[in-house]
């Protein structure tokens, strides 16, 4: 079917507020609110269509027999003047263009010169018949979009830079297919998809896909999954396992605005955290305490604050709150045998938390995506009321310190703690205990939190001896509470005013002493020593490397 389009001028409201009865009132209505000619688009129309002089067939189809549709794109325009998408309004004349030509004066019949038969003539100008063209009754088309990212933009209420980003995805399963597919359809088209695995049977009780995929790749099957729902997404699977990346490989995997993972596993965690020559930002999603619990950590823009840091810092804060309590990464107890292989298994867990964390991740990653700021998120629902309790924070910036082959990472809480004890007892020296985790084989100390000096400890103004009563129980609580994520880690004491973080005699002797208790637990002695206006010193010493 011919059609004729036609562009508005932008406007601010609908325009289109009545049914025209006959082609001279839609001819009325479109100079009056849109400035649209009808006649001269018409016959503008069957004269680039169409041969100038006698209008023969066509493209082998005589489509001057055609019923003749017009179709009309008029953007809108916001309150300030933007445009914010367009209006498309089409009418089918049920006439041919024939004889809307013959109507308006255009078209006209005549002898041929060689034979008898009657030919049609184009005029190049307009005599319009009034009584035929208001037996022209344009009927009004249903208009219906296909679901294109500007479609799924403008029904999200998505802005448009945010939409255009691309983003990088390690990790399709239950958790990270459904996300892709909830920010797919609000618009967000631009896609690189990081997964070795098969879609099983199995899978169908809590992925995005359905059985149509069944025993595809999940990345491949994932693509294909998103050129149906949008139209030409930019989606490129990779169907490899993500710690067998070669570094050139990473790189075009993660050209990316920002790179999210939902993996689950700890170990892709840390090999993202610890990609400093990635410069995107790495969000970070998973769901724990049997379903009930989602976490999302996001890096700042700069990555000074890394995963790791962040990772660090809810595990401290969850020794306190509650509802941060039940990130701890606990084995799973509630298993279900999917296959007869020794390693068949999967959680219990079904598909409504899924799909209510995927929800609520989903709004959160869109908060943040384009703040400059690190932000972490825990969703808690409740089994028995299914509210949802969300707890979010800001983490503190990490200082980081290369001492010899280790680097010591200490969020900016623990030297606030530490100052804060110092304060309290100068003249005098202080010390006490740091918590946190040490990672022998990338040689990085994690401190994350520095308790006080026991009440039993002797503190003179130029040295402290550290004493013990309650500490064992109370590192031991620490340990368990958390899983066993978090641990004694080292000492630390103050200096007085105006003396240096250097380590003293007696220092180095409690260090080598340290050293010595720490390799039975294949760890490494660790002392930080705090003076005036923040000076910090860090000391390792490995018995193993001696």
């Amino acid at each position: 079917m011919p059609f004729c389009q036609l562009i508005a001028t932008p406007v601010l409201t609908r325009c289109i507020s009545f049914l025209p009865v006959n082609y001279l009132e839609l001819a009325e209505l479109l100079e009056n609110k849109l400035y649209i000619n009808l006649d001269e688009e018409i016959l503008n129309f069957i004269s680039i269509t169409y041969k100038r002089g006698v209008l023969k067939k066509y493209q082998d189809k005589n489509l001057l027999e055609e019923r003749f549709l017009i179709a009309i794109c008029i953007p809108r325009l916001n309150s300030v003047g933007q445009e914010v998408g367009n209006e498309i309004v089409a009418f089918d004349l049920f006439e041919s263009v024939k004889n809307v030509g013959k109507a308006l004066g255009c078209i006209r019949e005549q002898p041929g010169i060689k034979t008898k038969k009657r030919i049609n003539r184009f005029t190049n100008g307009i005599n319009r018949r009034e009584d035929a063209l208001k037996e022209i009754v344009p009927i009004p088309f249903s208009v219906v979009r296909p679901f294109s990212q500007r479609l799924a933009k403008d029904m999200a209420g998505i802005d448009e830079v945010i939409s255009d980003i691309t983003i990088s995805v390690v990790g399709l399963g239950a958790l990270g297919s459904q996300l892709v597919l909830n920010l797919a359809r609000q618009g967000f088209s631009n896609w690189k998809l990081i997964d070795d695995d098969i879609l099983l049977p199995h899978n169908f009780a809590r992925h995005g896909l359905s059985a149509l995929f069944r025993g595809q790749m999940k990345a491949q099957a994932l693509k294909q999954e998103l050129d149906l729902i949008l139209e030409r997404p930019k989606v490129t699977p990779y169907c490899t396992r993500f710690d067998s990346i070669k570094d050139t490989k990473y790189r075009k995997m993660f050209d990316s605005s920002i790179i999210i993972d939902s993996t689950a596993s700890y170990s892709v965690f840390l090999r993202l955290a610890y990609m400093e020559d990635i410069g995107q930002r790495i969000f970070s999603t998973y769901y724990t305490g049997g379903g009930l619990t989602s976490v999302l950590l996001s890096e700042n823009k700069a990555r000074t604050i890394r995963l790791d840091d962040i990772d660090l810092q809810i595990k401290i804060r969850g020794l306190e709150d509650p509802i941060i309590k039940t990130i701890y990464r606990t084995r799973e107890t509630n298993q279900l045998v999917y296959a007869t292989s020794c390693s068949s298994q999967t959680s219990v867990m079904a598909q409504d938390l899924v799909a209510i964390h995927a929800g609520i991740i989903t709004r959160q990653i869109k908060e943040v995506i384009f703040t400059g700021s690190a932000k972490v998120y825990i969703n808690l629902l409740s089994e028995e009321t299914h509210e949802v309790k969300v707890k979010e924070f800001i983490p503190c910036n990490a200082i980081k310190t290369e001492i010899g082959a280790w680097q010591f990472r200490i969020s900016q809480s623990t030297i606030d703690e530490m100052n804060d004890y110092r304060n309290q007892k100068l003249p005098n020296e202080t010390g006490g205990v740091l918590i946190g985790w040490i990672n022998s084989f990338e040689k990085i100390i994690y401190v994350g939190k520095a308790l006080p000096a026991p009440p039993d400890s002797v503190e003179r103004p130029y040295y402290t001896i550290r004493g013990k009563e309650g500490l064992y129980n109370k590192i031991l609580e620490i340990r368990q509470t958390s899983n066993h994520d978090l641990y004694y880690v080292g000492e630390w004491h103050s200096h007085p005013h105006n003396s240096s973080v250097t380590q003293s005699a007696d220092d180095l002797k409690s260090m080598a002493r340290l050293s010595r208790i720490m390799l039975e637990e294949t760890l490494p002695g660790v002392m930080l020593i705090l003076g005036d206006n923040n000076a910090l010193g860090c000391y390792v010493e490995s018995e193993w490397e001696k």
